[in-house]
């Protein structure tokens, strides 16, 4: 089953967005944030759904602070997690207490 235009057109677009962001220097991790923004944008704008990224929304009942909560309607709907590529995202292999309770 082929994907749907919009999303292919969004994946490619991510994938383009990540490599030039990496090919040059920084923080490999910060680098995928504008790209990983807008591909759940993209997301988003198919489903109907106005979606805004928040930076390090603090969960105060899980006591950790994910890369982002993401509100629809004004009310934080989830939260997301950014890992570095290359980075592994198996809870299994999480080292850091950190990782294991954002987890």
């Amino acid at each position: 089953m082929a994907a749907p235009g919009w999303l292919a057109t969004a994946v490619s677009e991510f994938g383009a967005a990540c490599a030039a962001k990496l090919a040059g220097p920084g923080d490999r991790e910060a680098a995928i944030r504008a790209p990983l923004e807008n591909l759940l944008k993209a997301a988003g704008d198919a489903l109907g759904l106005l979606a805004v990224f928040h930076d390090e929304v603090r969960d105060t009942q899980r006591q950790v602070r994910p890369d982002y909560g993401v509100a629809v309607k004004g009310a934080i709907t989830g939260y997301i997690e950014v890992k570095a590529p290359g980075r592994s995202v198996d809870p299994d292999a999480f080292t850091a207490r950190a990782d294991r309770r954002r987890w």
